[in-house]
Parts: structure tokens; sequence; C-alpha cells
């Protein structure tokens, strides 16, 4: 097999080419002569027929703090040139090549290109002069990689055959069996959810990326993977063909068998022939339609074998130890070493031999793969030293590495810096493979065990209790002690993808689309989640789960927001909506993720809950009130003003009783009119008594304190919009919550 054909495909336009994918060029519907580095447009501008020009500034991708913003959005103008991009990335290449200077027929160095491509072409796109493009280099050259490899395969026919993927019964999975959280059950209950939400978020990567490798495939023939799903261009061949229902029965019976009865994986294929740049749309909405099909016939071809598996097995989840170490190892990970072997017996005795706690295997229920995953735990005090604790690892057990003939990958969380990983292990006589996912994997972690419950650990993960006592610095003190729960998605991202891009979706249009998701909500979010303390439960594809402090939570939704507006351009086609649950730290774990479900489906719901038919979704529902984002933006930022009214020293301020008698009008006067403006009436006398007459409220506006400005902009919007003014629910019960000590 032909694997240089598969490097050059992924260096087109970097490395010195190759008149051998002409056909592969012409079935993606790639341009064969005059192409050059070009600035790469955010195709989340031109979703739904929008044209909102933006661009990227070329460069490697990364998420580090003080450049994540460059990277990850795009801008009005952009001056720097794609030739400065050109060099950087022919000197990364010379590096990398150096690394494998004895190597570059293998494996290894196949996976660590192709994540290599990912992070340097990731911001640049490659056509004629002249033409502007929205799909990136990465994009298009691992489209043209995984065609030139079906290619491969099928002796040079356009046949081939798009797999599909779903894992099922993730939400179950996750909520089933973790209690009510009770005195000293807290952490326990929380090291179950993360790492159940890990292993869902881990499982869909691990299985396709199995997948290839058991049909000699390569990591560019995995399109894309991200939201529970996966999707794997394979060549239709004979031997494929009959090879693909075993090597699948044989993973759902592993799930079942080493994960539980709740997970399962669902898959359906279409046969693709002919010119992919022109039908691929076609394909994948026919592959979509009989992977929806398939939820209804889950395990038809190999029922016996199934019912079998599930007598031996016997229990709902098979690994729960297994959930509760790796939960509390995923906060810390920054790298996750993957041992592969050729039978599973390889993994049990090095992981036998390997008997320091620190780093036995935090995965071994996808064992069944012949893979074993070591998560190498990062203390408080050793920040900044991850690479060095793996290293120190690695160089302890490299003879146990060489002589069992193990298989090594190391993947970075959340930070595409290859090279650097490639030269901090170029120490090691072992052969390596590097790469990086985006992951959601951010959790506040105590500063100090002062001021926080007795179980509290320096270093270690919060407990819900003091997650629940964070104000917004930080710092445990918080007058009104609840938690926030939020759930959200995109909405209508089905949509998006099978008609967003209109009549050009090609096959380097969706994935670059699908990638850009994965990297906000993926990586970017955990930037967003560690600035407001804010615990992610999961974040990826185009959802999320998260959990902080009450008033955190809030100020998290509000950056959140305007993070994902400046992701999409300001395209008003995209939008997400969420709901936002506040109950006691110690509410059941699976109630509380059920109740933001369920205001989440209201916000789903907000033109039919808001009788308003100019809106589409694009909300969020929070204090039993659902209302746009822009409109929540507004609110927030009122609040402000209406806390320091309520503590206002020096002039009038307002007293809390004249908070909660507006509040009450609000709650109890939704749909009757009539009470609401007898409330209104009623309402002017009470304010009359605080020292907010009509005199005083009508007069010089210059005259007026900060709280009679307060109250005048409430009265004012109570006459002009019975639905804003009900936004007001928001800021008043968080100026209640705030001054509930003074």
């Amino acid at each position: 097999m032909n694997k240089q054909l598969y490097v050059d495909a992924l260096l087109d336009g970097l490395g010195e080419g190759n008149a051998d994918l002409e056909q592969a060029k012409r079935l993606c519907g790639f341009p064969l002569e005059g192409n050059q580095p070009a600035l790469l447009e955010s195709i989340l501008g031109k979703i739904g027929g929008a044209d909102i020009s933006r661009q990227f500034i070329p460069g490697r991708l990364t998420l580090e703090k003080e450049k994540a913003a460059d990277s990850v959005f795009a801008h009005e103008s952009v001056e720097a040139s794609p030739g400065e991009w050109f060099d950087e990335a022919r000197k990364g290449l010379a590096v990398l090549q150096q690394a494998f200077a004895n190597r570059q027929d293998s494996a290894a160095y196949r996976y660590t290109l192709y994540h290599f491509m990912h992070a340097y072409g990731a911001r640049v796109a490659y056509r004629p002069e002249g033409q502007s493009a929205d799909a990136s280099l990465f994009d298009r050259n691992r489209v043209l990689a995984a065609v030139s490899q079906c290619l491969e395969h099928t002796g040079g026919e356009a046949k081939f055959l798009l797999l599909k993927g779903a894992v099922s019964g993730i939400q179950t999975y996750i909520y089933n069996d973790i209690k009510a959280e009770q005195a000293g059950e807290a952490d326990k209950a929380s090291k179950k959810l993360r790492g159940r939400s890990f292993l869902v978020e881990f499982i869909n990567q691990v299985v396709s990326e199995s997948i290839v490798e058991q049909l000699s495939l390569e990591q560019a023939n995995i399109l894309f993977v991200g939201g529970g799903q996966f999707a794997i261009l394979l060549p239709d061949t004979n031997e494929i063909q009959q090879k693909l229902p075993g090597l699948l029965k044989e993973i759902n019976l592993g799930l079942l068998e080493r994960v539980g009865m709740h997970l399962g994986l669902i898959t359906a294929w279409a046969s693709c022939s002919g010119n992919l740049a022109a039908d691929f749309a076609r394909y994948y909405s026919e592959v979509n339609k009989k992977l929806e099909a398939s939820k209804f016939k889950k395990h038809q071809q190999y029922l016996v074998s199934f019912f079998e598996q599930f007598e031996n097995s016997g229990r709902l989840s098979n690994n729960e130890e297994e959930e509760k170490e790796l939960g509390a190892r995923a906060p810390y990970a920054r790298y996750i070493l993957e041992v592969s072997a050729e039978s599973e017996s390889a993994l049990i005795a090095l992981s036998s031999a390997i008997d320091e706690k620190r780093y036995r295997p935090a995965i071994c229920s996808l064992g069944f793969l012949k893979k074993h995953f070591y998560i190498v735990k990062e203390e408080e005090e050793q920040k900044g030293q991850e690479r060095a604790i793996l290293l120190a690892f690695l160089e302890q057990y490299e003879p146990l590495f060489s002589q069992n003939g193990l298989s090594l990958k190391i993947s970075a969380l959340n930070e595409p810096d290859l090279l650097g990983s490639i030269h901090d292990f170029s120490s090691l006589n072992l052969e390596i493979a590097f790469g990086f996912r985006f992951f959601g994997n951010e959790a506040p972690i105590y500063p100090t065990k002062e001021g926080f419950a007795k179980e509290a650990t320096a270093g270690s993960v919060m407990l819900f209790e003091d997650l629940a006592r964070l104000n917004e610095d930080g710092a445990p003190g918080l007058a009104f002690e609840q938690l926030g729960v939020m759930r959200l998605d995109v909405d209508d991202l089905g949509a998006i993808f099978a008609a967003g891009l209109e009549g050009n979706a090609s096959m380097e249009r969706l994935l670059c689309l699908s990638r850009e998701f994965q990297l906000f909500f993926g990586g970017y979010f955990n930037l967003l989640a560690e600035r407001r303390y804010i615990y992610v439960t999961y974040s990826g594809g185009d959802d999320a789960f998260v959990i902080g402090s009450w008033i955190n939570t809030l100020n998290f939704a509000q950056g959140l927001e305007e993070a994902f507006r400046k992701f999409t351009c300001g395209n008003k086609k995209i939008n997400f909506s969420s709901g936002i649950f506040l109950c006691s730290p110690h509410y059941p774990v699976p109630r509380l993720a059920r109740e933001a479900a369920r205001l989440e489906k209201k916000a789903k719901s907000y033109p039919k809950e808001a009788k308003e038919v100019d809106k589409d979704k694009n909300a969020l529902h929070v204090f039993n009130h659902t209302l746009p984002w822009d409109r929540f933006g507004e609110a927030m930022r009122f609040s402000t003003r209406l806390i320091d009214a309520v503590r206002e020293i020096q002039n009038q301020r307002i007293r809390r009783s004249l908070l909660q008698r507006f509040l009450r009008i609000i709650q109890s006067t939704r749909e009757d009119d009539f009470q609401y403006y007898r409330q209104v009436a009623s309402l002017h006398n009470l304010m009359a008594r605080q020292g907010f007459s009509r005199q005083k409220i009508e007069g010089d506006e210059k005259l007026l304190s900060g709280s009679g400005k307060i109250v005048k902009e409430l009265l004012a919007k109570m006459k002009a919009s019975r639905e804003e003014f009900n936004d007001y629910t928001i800021p008043l019960h968080i100026a209640l919550y705030q001054s509930k000590n003074d």
C-alpha cells in the first residue's frame, strides 16, 4: 500500500507535490493548478446565505491564554501575509521530519504529521489567486488524503462508503445510579459524574481510530468526531464490506461487557461513487437518515450474542471504580498516553508491572480495543511540569515498552504545541506518535483549605458545597449559597449542516464547519469556564453542561453568548439556547441535570413561550422566565447598577422591600393584565412612602440620585413594554440575593 501518497496529500501546498494525486483532486473538486496560500475566511460568516467577511490571522492554532482569541476568532481585517505563515510552517515541518528522520515510513510519523497539519493548516487557505476560501488548507488536504487512501484500496475506482456512528444512551449512562449527595458522599458522586462524562466524550474518538486502524486506513479517513458522533470515509471493497459488520459487533459486545448495558454504538453507512465534490451533501443526508432508522434496530444482526453477553455481564455499569478514578484524574489531565498492543494480555501484564498508583492506567474498560490509557495526574505544586512528569514516567518504564513491542501515542489536551512535545520527548528511545485533542475538562481547584469545607484539600477539585459559595472573584462568602446548573446546545445544528451551506456543501466545507464547532466548545470553552470558576461536566461538538455558583453561572452565560457571537461573526443564523437551574449544592445530581434539561427545552420553545413570532429560539430560561440573549445582556448590565443602588449610602438607597414588590408584580401577574395594572397603581403609593414621590421621579434628571434613576427606569419600562418589564426578574433576583446579608 502506497503510504507516501497519503503523506504527499497531507502536505499538498507545503510539500513538493505529487502528480499521482490528480484523480483524487478531481473527485474532490479541487483545482489542479495555480493554488497558493491565501487568507482564510470564517465559514461561520457564510451560513444560511449570510455574507459576512471575517478573516483569520495565519499562524499555528493555539489556546494559550494570551493568544487564543486571535487564533479562535476571525477579524474584520488582517494585515499578516500568508507568506509569513508559509515560512513558519516549512520550518516546523523540517523540525518534524528531522525528529522522524529514520521513521518517515512509520504509522507514528503519519499520525503526527496529520496533527501537525491541523495545528499549522487550520488558519490558512489554499486556492488559486483571486479566489476567496472559507475551508482551510488542513480540511482540504485531509479530504484529499482520505480519498487518496480509498483509491489505493479500490485500485483507482471511485467507490466509497460513508460510515457514520453515534454512541446511544449517553444521558442514561452518565446519571444512572448517581445517588443523592449526602454528607461525605459529594466527592464520590462528582467523581463518578466527571469520569463517566470524560469516558463518553473519549469513546467516539477511540472507537473511530480503532476502526480505521483495523481496516488499514489512516487518521484522515476519520472525517469528524464530536457531539457524540463520528463519520469515516472508507473504500467500498468486498474485504471492507465483509470485515466491517464483525468489527462493529465486537465493539458493541465489548462496550456491553466493560462499560455496561446503557452505552451502545449505532452505525449506518451509505455507498458513494463518482464525484464526491458534487454529491457529498446527498450522501451525507442519506447516511443520516439510515442512522436515525438504525436506532430502532440496535444489535439486530447479533441479538443472540448480545443477550448471551448481557447475561454473563449481569450488571448495568461494570467499571464503577474506574469511573471514580478517572473522575479524580480528568480535571488535571494535560496529556493522555495511549498504549496499544497486539493483545489485551500484553496490556494487562504492563499495568501489573507498573504498580505505582500514580501511574496505573486511567482507562482499562476500552481494553477490548487493545488499548489502555494513562493520565499522569498533575499535582497543584507541579503545575507547568506536566511534560516533565510524563517524561519521567516513560523513562522509568522505557524497557517495558520496548521489550513488549507496544505502540505509544501522546495526546495533548487543548494545546496543539506538537513541536514542543516532540522536543521534550526526543531523549527517549521509543517510537511515539504525537497528537492533540480539544476536550472540555475545566474544574475549579481549591487554592487553599482555609475558608472551605472540612474535606477541602489544596489542589483538589472543589466540592459542590464550596462551589456554591464562590463570589465573582473566586473567593468563598457568597451571601446566597446556591448552584447554577446550565445546559445548552446550538439551535438547529442538523439544519445548519444539512442546508446552511446551501448549494456548496462540499466535504471540505462541512468538515471545516464541524471542526470549528469542536474548537470552540471543546477547547476555547475551557478558558471561558476558568475565568468564571465553572465546573465543566461535559462540553464538545455543539452542547455543554456546566455547574458553578449561581452568580458565576449567570456571568458565564453572558460571557459565553458574547464569545459565541464573536465566534460566529455576528451571523444571526447561528444561535444557541440554554436553561439555568438554581438549586442547593446537595440537590441530587440526576435531578439537577434533568431540571436544567427541562429549562433548556423551555428556551428552545421561546417563540411559543413569549408569543413572539419574529424570534427563533436563541434564548435563555432562568428565574422562571425566558428571554432572548440580547435582552439578557441588558438585564445583567442593569443588575450591576441595581446592586449599587441597593447598597448606596450617601444618597437615598433602594430598600429590599421595594425590589420584592416589583418582583411580586412580575411573578403574580404574568397572564393577568387587570391584576398587573392594579399592582402598578398600588406600587406608586409604596414608592412615595419610601421617598420616591412622583414629583421627585419626574423632576430634573440631574437632581436624581442613582437609586432615583433606577426607579424611574423601572417605572418607564412598566408602562412601555409588559414583556420586557418581565426581564427585570433577573436583575431583581440578583440584587436581592447579593444583598441578602446587608
